[in-house]
């Protein structure tokens, strides 16, 4: 799903199954009309943000087609709007103005959102897909106050078997808890001393790693008070930069800032002693700022590290090659870069990534002549198996997989922008839409194909 402008209806909410697009809702022009925070149940359903004269900022619900697209339910009822997953990110994206990051988070066949009613102020809620099972997780501050934002910084994150919080609680204080989406199973886990949400944020495993006290320490959690654990304090402010969300590794990787060796890779096995600087890649004190990355239509550094085979790939700098791929099996030895896109120490520039069949995708910024084009690029991890997608296509939003390919928004060469699918094959792009313009929150969610079987749909 996405929300795109056509040069006929204006702004509108369309779906995209990887081979055609199809409107599922006019939607209002003006400020504060966009629609966002798509977030799939894993049914077919997909909840989102929407906002009408009717209810105001309301939690929405679609299948797919326009039948199904619809209010789920008016949480703060009437015209005031209980805003359901945040108010404003206000990270500055690269090319001016300010990003959304979706708030909502799925927890097996639940979605966990913040939201406020008049009742009850702000608060955690969860919905499984009716109006009737959307409901209230806990009142933290009860009455009218506030629970969520009211304290700490709004902020939720999960590991798809239960989600971490924040909140000021009329107990606790402001305070870090976990949740599995239900009552019973909402718990408290630590006292926050700062404001600050504890993010960059990652998986290990089953449990969740965390930053705290000006990003100085590393933290992981399985859920319980007694799994809540430091595992490193760095002397920096700000020193830990993003953390990996890998599965399927006995290993976390994660970029951290010491005056000795800059920004560069470190490797955590979730104990203490197992905690540790991986390779410093670019030696010294320059930084190598391994996972981060822009992306093109907002702002995005929440570590891009992907598993590809039995390596961790990700983007980071030396002094010798610049900007480049890099592939890791947890060891520094095996710690080596794969891709020479750039010429020299100029090397590339990553904006978008996605995997499917054991494959990444993504969008580079690549010397062509004497000009610069971000291009669409496959790779499985070596350097004969990495390839330039397309030499006509720019790539110009947000890459997203599905079943049947990878779906992006790019521009053709005489500047027509609307989606694209690819496969592994050079020059082997599809159009998969009309031409539109200003995409918007694209992303995989879960939502059925005509034919009835479920299919990941990009939305933003």
């Amino acid at each position: 799903m996405f929300q795109a402008d056509s040069s006929t209806i204006g702004r509108a909410l369309y779906a995209n199954n990887g081979a055609a697009t199809r409107l599922l809702l006019d939607l209002p022009s003006g400020a504060g009309k966009d629609v966002y925070y798509f977030t799939g149940l894993g049914n077919g359903s997909v909840l989102f943000s929407n906002s009408d004269d009717t209810a105001g900022r309301e939690l929405w619900i679609s299948r797919g087609t326009t039948g199904s697209t619809r209010l789920l339910r008016d949480v703060n009822t009437g015209v005031a709007a209980s805003n359901p997953g945040s108010a404003w990110d206000l990270a500055v994206r690269p090319g001016g103005g300010t990003a959304y990051t979706s708030r909502y988070q799925r927890i097996g066949g639940l979605v966990l959102f913040a939201a406020t009613t008049a009742g009850q102020g702000r608060e955690f809620w969860v919905s499984a897909g009716t109006s009737g099972n959307t409901r209230i997780l806990k009142d933290h501050m009860p009455g009218t106050a506030s629970g969520v934002g009211a304290g700490p910084a709004e902020f939720i994150f999960s590991n798809g078997a239960f989600a971490i919080y924040t909140v000021r609680d009329s107990v606790r204080g402001n305070s870090l808890w976990a949740t599995n989406g239900t009552p019973s199973g909402t718990r408290f886990l630590k006292t926050l001393t700062e404001s600050r949400a504890p993010q960059p944020f990652g998986i290990l495993g089953n449990r969740i790693l965390f930053s705290q006290v000006n990003r100085q320490e590393l933290w992981i959690t399985d859920g319980t008070v007694a799994g809540t654990k430091m595992l490193i304090h760095f002397s920096n402010f700000q020193a830990i930069q993003n953390v990996s969300r890998v599965k399927g590794t006995t290993y976390a990787l994660f970029s951290a800032y010491t005056p000795t060796t800059g920004k560069e890779l470190w490797i955590t096995d979730g104990t203490v002693a197992g905690t540790r600087l991986l390779k410093d890649i670019n030696a010294g004190a320059a930084d190598s700022l391994p996972g981060s990355y822009y992306r093109i239509t907002e702002y995005g550094n929440d570590g891009a590290y992907f598993k590809i085979g039995d390596r961790v790939l990700f983007p980071a700098t030396n002094a010798a090659g610049g900007r480049e791929l890099w592939a890791t099996r947890g060891t520094a030895a095996s710690t080596l870069p794969f891709t020479q896109l750039g010429v020299g120490v100029n090397g590339a520039e990553f904006y978008e990534f996605t995997t499917l069949n054991n494959r990444l995708y993504f969008a580079a910024d690549v010397a062509e002549g004497s000009t610069r084009v971000i291009r669409p690029f496959v790779t499985a991890g070596t350097a004969t198996s990495t390839r330039k997608l397309s030499t006509s296509l720019r790539v110009s939003g947000r890459m997203v997989s599905l079943p049947n390919g990878v779906v992006f928004v790019g521009d053709d060469p005489s500047g027509n922008h609307r989606l694209w699918r690819t496969g592994i094959i050079a020059g082997s792009q599809v159009a998969v839409s009309p031409i539109l313009a200003k995409f918007a929150s694209i992303q995989n969610v879960e939502i059925p194909s005509p034919d009835g079987v479920n299919a990941p749909c990009p939305v933003n």
